[in-house]
């Protein structure tokens, strides 16, 4: 049986309440046929070995709220998948795109995306721009 649970879970306070929730997990892709296993599948250890498909990270990107000792998930941003050198231009403006569109009242969509873009650097060690 397949790993159930992602291999890690971030968090980023972006305000009194409102944080970045970024779950990371392992895919196995096949571009061609349009194929994508993730780690929690079962046959993921079979695929994870064949040569016709490549291994990338994926990250999980939601805005999130802290409410009554719960965390409560406003908007899903996207999914970033990463490979060596880190993760492509157009995936990271399209995130960036709907993080500005899913800021609450009170929070700044440049504080948001200025939060996230630190947050992806910390992380992924690549040279994300914070002008994309």
């Amino acid at each position: 049986m397949g790993v159930l649970a992602p291999i890690r879970v971030w968090w980023l306070m972006v305000g009194g309440t409102m944080y970045f929730q970024i779950e990371e997990r392992r895919a196995w892709l096949r571009s061609h046929t349009h194929t994508i296993v993730l780690d929690c599948d079962p046959d993921f250890a079979r695929f994870a070995r064949e040569p016709s498909g490549r291994l990338r990270r994926m990250l999980r990107i939601w805005l999130a709220e802290r409410r009554d000792d719960r965390t409560h998930l406003c908007a899903f941003l996207g999914t970033l998948t990463c490979c060596v050198t880190g993760p492509p231009f157009r995936e990271l403006h399209r995130l960036l795109r709907l993080t500005t569109a899913a800021a609450p009242d009170g929070a700044t969509a440049r504080r948001l995306r200025r939060d996230l873009i630190s947050l992806l650097r910390q992380r992924l060690g690549t040279g994300i721009e914070a002008s994309a």
